[in-house]
């Protein structure tokens, strides 16, 4: 068994002192430079939002006041709980109003977010708490017309960063479940540009709000976090015509070492560098030790991944090539040796990617 151990103290002092200007800075001047400034007005759509509403409720639309929140009495609505109780009125009407809705607060309106999904997921189940929601959201878009989201661009592409928050309503929900929350911006020292946001009722039933903050987090890393930053990374390490995100060669590479028996293969659609051993050695290869690798070494990553053909049988091993350096074998062996290659915004995490796992597979097979 593995223990870690953790200084709480320690980390408490970090978490008190962290800021995220400094972060993102560094000592560097922010807001010193001319920007871009981008606005998006959803008055125009929101106003059609609140006369369908009208038009569609007919007599039982009620007047619309003028309100600070989109909630009916700081709570969420409880939705029918059987076929035998009395739906809403406004249940007939509720999907064209809210669908509508929807499109304005993903687009510029993040605000609305929360108590949208709410209704949406009560269409089938419309109770007359839900009629009191809707009119009171519909209320709130009425006196928050002229809200609009802002955003500024001053900065090249390398000088800014994703940020991405998550965030939960613990036991929020009328059966305790939670609702995860996510808000993705790009920041810069002058730049800021909000870029989504979702609102999502959670799937399980969380005993703490710790736990609910887990699962919160897990969603918006899979859902968001990870997808944003693989393609913001390919944007970062654009390259032109002869490259490939990076400044990888755009062909195959394969070039002879000055170990003897050994060649040195880049696959650039992988982003995979590969030395093939045809002649037996025994210790694992250590790519500092070659000075005629095609590659910068500070681009590979951590993982070694070995394939060793040892007395006709086939051996895997995997380890931290920065740390055991030419780590030694009990008998010679010969095969290929993987390192994932990575651009200079993307993370080694140190483990073994997908792409090594397929290189590895092709290899097997062949």
């Amino acid at each position: 068994m593995v223990t870690i151990k953790r200084d709480k103290l320690a980390a408490k002092k970090r978490a008190q002192g962290f800021s995220y200007m400094d972060e993102l800075f560094q000592n560097q001047p922010c807001m010193n430079k001319p920007v871009n400034i981008i606005t998006y007005d959803m008055k125009p759509f929101l106003e059609s939002c609140v006369q369908r509403y009208v038009d569609l409720a007919g007599k039982d639309a009620k007047p619309l006041k003028t309100v600070s929140t989109p909630f009916h009495d700081e709570r969420i609505a409880r939705p029918i709980a059987n076929e035998s109780e009395a739906k809403g009125v406004l249940a007939p009407i509720a999907t064209k109003v809210l669908m509508k809705i929807l499109f304005a607060a993903r687009m510029a309106r993040f605000d609305l977010l929360r108590a949208v999904q709410v209704l949406a997921a009560r269409v089938t189940k419309w109770s007359t708490e839900c009629d009191k929601a809707l009119h009171r959201l519909v209320c709130y878009i009425h006196s928050t017309l002229d809200l609009k989201l802002r955003t500024f661009i001053g900065d090249s592409i390398n000088e800014c960063k994703l940020w991405c928050f998550a965030d939960v309503d613990h036991a929020g929900e009328y059966d305790n479940r939670s609702t995860s929350g996510c808000f993705l911006v790009l920041v810069g020292p002058n730049s800021y540009f909000p870029l989504t946001a979702f609102s999502k009722k959670q799937t399980s039933v969380s005993m703490s709000s710790t736990e609910a903050e887990v699962v919160a987090a897990n969603v918006t890393l899979r859902a968001v976090g990870l997808p944003s930053s693989g393609f913001w990374a390919y944007l970062q390490n654009a390259g032109g015509d002869q490259s490939i995100p990076g400044g990888l060669p755009a062909t195959k590479i394969e070039c002879n070492s000055d170990v003897q028996g050994d060649k040195w293969v880049l696959d650039p659609s992988r982003r995979i560098l590969i030395i093939e051993h045809s002649k037996p050695r025994q210790p694992l290869f250590d790519p500092k030790n070659d000075p005629k690798i095609p590659i910068n070494i500070k681009c590979l990553g951590s993982a070694r991944t070995s394939i060793m053909i040892v007395k006709g049988k086939v051996d895997f091993v995997q380890d931290n090539w920065r740390k055991r350096g030419e780590y030694p074998t009990q008998n010679e062996w010969v095969g290929i040796i993987c390192f994932r290659v990575y651009g200079p915004y993307e993370t080694d995490l140190g483990i073994e990617a997908c792409e090594v796992r397929e290189a590895l597979t092709d290899y097997a097979t062949s």
